[in-house]
């Protein structure tokens, strides 16, 4: 699962911290990494490849500290916004994952590797893993989270039952079949969309939901051991979702992401970007089509 990721990258602090997650990756079963930088030059300059050359140089450290965890990495170097070209260098390279760092609440407006988190994801038909990053308490430099070292123990699945949150799933059902041992499947009652004029139907709301969220956990027993909760609260979907997430032992959420063919400004309203900006754990993004590698086919490869 996950055999070949991109990891965005640049000579940041930020950027060095992200490479901490090498180990959470390798026991995912990625082997191969594209270690990528893009940048922009003025029109005037004439020596872009003088420029790439000299990227590609400044993360060999980066790459042999990914080498040394077992995964092959190659450097590439591209002119361009990242939120454009990441995505296009991930499928050439046909990549079944990005990865980003974030320092979170500053997701929507922050330089995040040369462009915006939110773009890449926005511009995507590949998972994304946004990975948290920690500040040091005390130089407040960013620190990849050694929680994380295994991102298989407990998968939180969130859903609304919406076909893109079926597609998500899949991922869900790969992790119990590379041995993920715990996974909570949560389903949120929205106060918001049920008000005062649905809220007296709630019961039979949570009963249907509940064998919904029964039937997914069938199909999960039939593929591994692990241990299956399913939760039903009712609340704000992003409060009662982080709730979980920052209370609990969860390793990684998986969720679907809005991607292509939606305006940015809905995707930074929604529940998915809300909840990587406060997340404590990294972050699985499933856009609604996939191109290329389809992880979910791959052979878990884990150790």
């Amino acid at each position: 699962m996950f055999s070949k990721v991109l990891i965005a990258t640049d000579s940041s602090p930020s950027s060095y911290a992200t490479l901490g997650c090498a180990d959470a990756l390798y026991m995912l079963g990625t082997r191969e990494c594209v270690l990528a930088q893009c940048f922009m030059i003025k029109e005037q300059v004439a020596f872009p490849d003088q420029i790439k050359d000299s990227i590609v140089s400044s993360l060999d450290t980066q790459k042999e500290i990914l080498e040394s965890k077992g995964i092959k990495t190659t450097v590439v170097a591209e002119l361009g916004l990242a939120g454009e070209q990441i995505p296009k260098i991930a499928e050439k390279r046909n990549c079944s994952l990005i990865v980003a760092g974030s320092h979170g609440h500053n997701l929507a407006n922050e330089i995040l590797l040369g462009g915006t988190a939110a773009e890449i994801i926005h511009q995507t038909k590949k998972p994304v893993l946004i990975i948290h990053l920690k500040a040091d308490e005390e130089t407040g430099k960013p620190l990849y989270a050694d929680n994380n070292k295994n991102l298989r123990h407990h998968i939180l699945y969130a859903t609304d039952f919406s076909e893109h949150s079926s597609l998500a799933f899949e991922y869900v059902c790969k992790f119990v079949e590379c041995g993920t041992v715990h996974v909570t499947l949560l389903h949120v009652q929205d106060q918001a969309r049920l008000g005062i004029h649905l809220k007296d139907r709630l019961d039979e709301f949570n009963e249907i939901d509940k064998q919904r969220l029964e039937e997914l956990k069938k199909r999960l027993v039939k593929i591994g051991d692990a241990e299956i909760d399913i939760e039903i609260p009712y609340g704000s979907p992003v409060s009662e979702i982080l709730k979980r997430i920052n209370g609990t032992d969860v390793s990684a959420v998986i969720m679907g992401s809005h991607g292509r063919g939606f305006i940015s400004e809905i995707f930074l309203g929604s529940v998915s970007h809300n909840v990587i900006r406060h997340s404590q754990s990294p972050v699985l993004l499933i856009p609604r089509q996939i191109e290329g590698a389809d992880p979910t086919k791959e052979s878990c490869n884990i150790k």
